[in-house]
């Protein structure tokens, strides 16, 4: 079985992710571990949420899940950020996670 890497770890059926994300980048892109996070830029600028709005359609979409199954739990207001997907259909493969035990 796969070791964990840093930045997720599963909580029952919800991925958790530790995240470093850019705000006001050209593209949006999964960028992979960076210092024990999952870097991610969006292009979305810091304003009124909608760079978090942003990063949740994001992960919404890279983990196979509506919208509403991811949640910032915490960083709202900053770029080191913790995330939650509930029961997420697709796994990234360039990100190394593994499946639910």
């Amino acid at each position: 079985m796969t070791e964990p890497a840093n930045f997720w770890h599963w909580k029952g059926d919800t991925l958790v992710l530790l995240l470093h994300v850019q705000p006001g980048a050209k593209q949006d892109a999964l960028l992979g571990e960076h210092g024990g996070r999952l870097r991610l830029r969006v292009a979305a600028p810091p304003v009124d949420g909608a760079a978090n709005d942003k990063l949740r359609r994001l992960l919404a979409e890279e983990f196979g899940v509506a919208r509403g199954a991811v949640s910032i739990d915490s960083g709202q207001g900053a770029r080191l950020k913790t995330a939650s997907v509930l029961a997420p259909t697709r796994l990234p493969s360039t990100l190394g996670i593994a499946p639910r035990a």
